[in-house]
């Protein structure tokens, strides 16, 4: 048998049919826009923007004052 044969047959193995790659990891850049994304959709939903002086934090976080 020879290489490609028999890697093909290594990967076509039962016990490996469940094994995939792992994610990439996410990056500064891809959790920064998903904060963004995370603030548009609570503007959307609540119809204001975050307010620092409310008791929820989330809402807290949200919010661009200092």
């Amino acid at each position: 048998m020879n290489w490609k044969d028999e890697l093909v047959s290594l990967f076509d193995d039962p016990l490996l049919a469940e094994i995939r790659p792992l994610p990439p990891k996410a990056t500064s850049d891809d959790r920064l826009v998903q904060s963004f994304l995370e603030i548009n959709t609570w503007i959307a939903v609540n119809h204001r923007e975050p307010n620092i002086h409310n008791d929820d934090f989330k809402e807290k976080k949200f919010s661009m004052e200092d």
